[in-house]
């Protein structure tokens, strides 16, 4: 597998797009979490309307998944052939379909491609194109779903949003990489995580590399020199990833 990422921000920085990435193994590419800043990077690194196989939607904040709209229509217009599968929680179906039509009244019929919705539980496990997806809530003021994905002998896990607890622990443990929120600096905030906590318990879940996203904009701009430091003195492999990226898990 490998990871590439496409946006590492926070909701509301404006020089960096919204956090997420593209996870590709052999019979995927899966574009993880579509806030409103990502569709632009998506067709900046990857014109090709038929490029990303399915899309993945943590929870419902605008910075995860309100660029669906516009990233289907531009797959229409520049002619995308081939089916798209959404995955995303149970009840979220119908809640994108409806935002879909307040974007763009009456586009979904009109789309020459198909698209399949797999609504997904923290219970269980789904298996889709060759891998195992495994899930967990996180802490965080709305479900947040974060994502375990296991393939080609790698185990790729992602926070979404939210601060870790007893159930992501799990999720994360073993992980090829860790890709976890890492909003505050010294200080939570609530229902996001702290980045010298993140990195003490991705170490106790024996992960073997660890991506630092979503970190608060002036503490990003600010003090990057001392996050560099601080994570440069722990024996974990940690890094902050810029937009444009790409990792082999």
């Amino acid at each position: 597998m490998k990871v590439e990422f496409l946006g590492v921000g926070e909701a509301f920085d404006e020089l960096l797009p919204n956090n997420s990435q593209i996870l590709e193994w052999s019979d995927c590419r899966l574009l993880i979490d579509c806030g409103y800043s990502v569709p632009q990077a998506l067709w900046k690194h990857h014109p090709d309307p038929d490029y990303i196989d399915a899309i993945y939607l943590s929870h419902r904040h605008a910075d995860h998944y309100f660029g669906v709209p516009s990233a289907l229509v531009r797959f229409a217009e520049d002619r995308r052939s081939k089916s798209l599968s959404i995955i995303c929680q149970q009840g979220m179906k119908s809640i994108i379909t409806e935002m879909i039509d307040y974007a763009y009244l009456g586009i979904l019929p009109k789309l020459k491609f198909g698209i399949e919705f797999f609504e997904v539980t923290s219970e269980l496990p789904f298996s889709f194109r060759n891998a195992a997806m495994t899930f967990a809530i996180s802490s965080h003021p709305v479900k947040n779903f974060a994502i375990a994905v296991s393939c080609e002998q790698s185990k790729y896990a992602y926070s979404g949003d939210g601060n870790f607890n007893d159930m992501t622990r799990k999720l994360y443990t073993d992980c090829s990489l860790l890709v976890h929120e890492a909003y505050g600096l010294d200080n939570e905030s609530a229902g996001h995580a702290e980045i010298g906590r993140v990195v003490a318990m991705a170490k106790e879940q024996n992960a073997t590399r660890l991506a630092l996203t979503h970190i608060q904009r002036s503490i990003r701009r600010n003090r990057m020199q001392e996050i560099r430091k601080r994570i440069a003195e722990t024996e974990l492999d940690v890094i902050i990833p810029e937009p444009g990226d790409v990792l082999e898990i």
